[in-house]
């Protein structure tokens, strides 16, 4: 572990996606850090994530090409269906100057553990404020439910969605290869389902939401029987109802767990504490970037570290680098709820606006997230 002796000390406080790759910045530009988590010992746990360009420019820039497309699969195109009819509405190639990745949340936080050594995170080491560390400064990097963003803003609440969401993981059939390379969404009034291979097309990750008056808990270890799934989102799609059917036959252990939202907080700063990642800016998951503004939140703050000024100036440009773009990624994350799952004439204006662009240029819905994907902030 590095201990910075020097009076302006950093503790990283939760060593997951976030944590981890600031943890691996900071040793790449050499500089020193304690790395501590609440629980007992490493455990990569997790379904299906993408990992979007903009996040992946950072891991290369971090040494970890390799690495990372050894446990990834490639998406290379984005398919949107009608769930009730199965007809599709858009589709458009995914093409960026590095990938678009799909992996299994697991494979992606023990490639990040492994890179920085098995001896660097202190572990059953739970951090609550500056009284439980020797450092002089913490990054808080301890996910949505942060201790410290507790401290900071005691009176900071989540509002339940209005959503569940179930997860799911099936083994690769040569039955469902239409699936290959692809990132499939079925809407519907209410729900939605995203399909997509993770890995080294061994696996299949299925995401199914829908709208629910019933508050659940934001735990995503609540199981969930395959039978209930089948059930709630059986539809018009024989591929879909396919694998659902896969699902169950094979057995999986399935979860569910209640979507909450959160609002921009004022800040991400107190005095000698900054908040990074789901502590920083938690989102609903419509944009799938939850950890991809982890990572590029990591390289921002290292950056800023390395310029030698004190913590609180290298915080205050951290914040006003990221500021905005996370808290705009918030804010769509949650207006695509209401676009996922339109009904009535809103979806019929959506459907249309899909067709027209299906028939006109469907490679203009690229151009929609340009700003995000494109982003290349290791530039």
């Amino acid at each position: 572990m590095l201990i910075d002796t020097h009076q302006n000390s950093l503790a990283i406080v939760g060593a997951g996606i976030g944590g981890l790759s600031l943890a691996i910045a900071l040793r790449r530009l050499g500089l020193p850090f304690s790395l501590y988590d609440k629980a007992e010992s490493f455990e990569a746990v997790g379904y299906g994530i993408q990992i979007s360009p903009n996040a992946v420019r950072v891991l290369h820039a971090l040494g970890l090409e390799h690495e990372l497309a050894s446990i990834s699969n490639v998406c290379q195109r984005m398919v949107m269906r009608d769930l009730q009819t199965d007809k599709s509405l858009l589709s458009w190639p995914i093409r960026y100057d590095v990938p678009y990745y799909q992996c299994l949340r697991s494979d992606l936080h023990a490639m990040l553990y492994h890179s920085i050594g098995d001896d660097v995170v202190e572990y059953g080491k739970d951090v609550k404020s500056m009284q439980d560390v020797r450092e002089t400064h913490i990054v808080a990097a301890d996910g949505v439910h942060s201790a410290i963003r507790k401290n900071l803003y005691p009176d900071y609440q989540a509002q339940f969605s209005g959503y569940i969401a179930y997860r799911a993981l099936v083994p690769y059939d040569e039955r469902f290869a239409e699936l290959k390379n692809t990132t499939t969404v079925w809407l519907a009034e209410d729900q939605h389902i995203v399909v997509y291979p993770v890995g080294k097309d061994n696996m299949i990750n299925i995401a199914l939401v829908a709208k629910q008056k019933e508050l659940l808990g934001e735990s995503w270890v609540q199981a969930v029987d395959n039978n209930e799934i089948m059930q709630r989102f059986a539809s018009k799609s024989g591929l879909l109802n396919d694998l659902l059917m896969y699902l169950q036959q094979q057995g999986t252990q399935s979860y569910c767990w209640g979507l909450f939202d959160y609002k921009p907080l004022p800040s991400w700063r107190g005095h000698q504490q900054v908040l990074l990642g789901d502590a920083a800016h938690p989102m609903l998951p419509f944009m799938a970037q939850g950890a991809a503004m982890a990572i590029e939140d990591a390289w921002v703050l290292a950056e800023q570290l390395k310029q030698g000024n004190d913590f609180k100036s290298a915080c205050v440009a951290y914040e006003r680098l990221r500021y905005k773009r996370a808290s705009k990624v918030q804010k769509i994350s949650r207006k695509n709820a209401d676009i996922f799952h339109a009904k009535g004439f809103v979806r019929y204006g959506r459907d249309n606006a899909f067709k027209i662009l299906a028939a006109v240029q469907p490679q203009l819905m690229s151009h929609k997230v340009n700003w995000l994907y494109r982003y290349n902030i290791t530039a």
